[in-house]
C-alpha cells in the first residue's frame, strides 16, 4: 500500500469512527462517554504507545462534541471552539510532555521524514535548503499548526456529522457559518498575544514572545472564521444561491493561492471583517440576542 492509500483509508477510518461516535451520543448522551473511554483504551494497549492517545482520542472528541452540539441544538460556534481547544490541548500537551520531561522529540523525527521525502522526490539542493529553513522555523509555532489543523479536522467532521445527523437520523439545524462569532472577549486574548510578540524582548523572554505570537495567530484564525460567517450572512440576506456560497469562498482562496503577499492581504482584511464585527455587528446578533433575553 502507497503512502497515499495509507492516509486515504486512515482518514476513512477516522471519519467513519467520527459520524459513529457522534451518533452513539446523539442517542445515548453521557452514557457514551463510557463506550468512548473503553475503545480508546483498548486502541492505546493495541498500540503499545501512550503517544498515541491523541490520534486515537480525536474522532471520539470530534463525534461526541458533534452529538452534543446537535442534540441540545447549540451552534458550530460551539462546536469548532470546544473542539479545537480541547484537541489542541491534547496534542500540544503530549508533544511537550514528551518534549520536555521525556525528552521525546516528534519534530526531530519528523524532520529526518521530510529529508527522506525530499531525498526520495529529489528536490533540488537550494530548495532544499530553503524548505529546511521553513521547517525548522515551524517548531515556534507548534501550537498554533495544531490550533489550525484542529480547526481544519473539526470544520470537516462537522460536514460529515451534520449530513448524517440530520439529513438521516432528522436531527434539528443548528446555526452554521452565516451566525458563527465568537465570545467579544477573544480581543482580550488578542490583545495580549500582540503585546507579548511586540513588546516583550525576543531574546532574553523567548517563551514568552513566542507564546504571544501563538495566541495572536490562533485568534486571527477564529476572527477570519467570523469573518467568512459574515461574508455568508450577507450573501444569503441578498438573496445569493447557496451554492454559489461555496463557489465563493473558493474563489477567495484561489485568489490567495496567487502568491504570498495576495494570501496576506486576503486574510487579514477577512479577519478584519471579523474583529470588526465585535463593534459594527453586520448581522445584528447582538440585538436578536438582546431581543430574545
Amino acid at each position: 500500500m502507497t503512502l497515499g492509500l495509507f492516509f486515504l483509508a486512515a482518514a476513512a477510518v477516522g471519519l467513519a469512527v467520527t459520524a459513529g461516535s457522534a451518533y452513539l451520543y446523539y442517542r445515548m448522551e453521557w452514557r457514551s462517554l463510557f463506550i468512548f473511554i473503553i475503545l480508546i483504551y483498548a486502541a492505546v494497549i493495541a498500540s503499545g504507545s501512550m503517544s498515541y492517545i491523541p490520534m486515537v482520542s480525536t474522532p471520539f472528541i470530534l463525534g461526541g462534541l458533534g452529538g452534543l452540539t446537535f442534540k441540545k441544538g447549540k451552534s458550530l460556534e460551539f462546536y469548532l471552539v470546544a473542539t479545537t481547544l480541547i484537541l489542541t490541548a491534547l496534542s500540544a500537551g503530549f508533544f511537550y510532555f514528551y518534549l520536555l520531561v521525556l525528552k521525546v522529540d516528534f519534530f526531530e523525527m519528523q524532520r529526518s521524514f521530510f529529508v527522506q521525502l525530499m531525498g526520495a522526490a529529489r528536490v533540488p539542493p537550494d530548495i532544499r535548503k530553503e524548505w529546511l529553513e521553513a521547517f525548522e522555523k515551524s517548531k515556534y509555532l507548534v501550537p498554533f499548526g495544531t490550533f489550525m489543523n484542529s480547526i481544519i479536522f473539526s470544520s470537516v467532521a462537522y460536514i460529515v456529522i451534520r449530513k448524517i445527523l440530520v439529513r438521516v437520523f432528522s436531527a434539528a439545524r443548528v446555526p452554521g457559518l452565516e451566525f458563527f462569532r465568537i465570545s467579544d472577549y477573544w480581543i482580550f486574548a488578542l490583545i495580549a498575544g500582540l503585546a507579548l510578540f511586540l513588546l516583550v524582548d525576543s531574546v532574553a523572554y523567548r517563551v514568552l514572545n513566542i507564546a504571544g505570537l501563538n495566541i495572536m495567530l490562533g485568534t486571527v484564525l477564529l476572527y477570519f472564521i467570523q469573518g467568512l460567517g459574515v461574508i455568508k450572512y450577507l450573501l444569503l440576506r441578498r438573496g445569493v444561491p447557496a451554492y454559489v456560497i461555496p463557489l465563493t469562498f473558493a474563489g477567495l482562496f484561489l485568489i490567495g493561492f496567487a502568491g504570498l503577499w495576495a494570501s496576506m492581504f486576503l486574510s487579514v482584511v477577512i479577519a478584519g471583517v471579523g474583529a470588526l464585527d465585535i463593534w459594527a455587528d453586520f448581522r445584528n446578533l447582538t440585538k436578536k440576542k438582546d431581543t430574545r433575553s
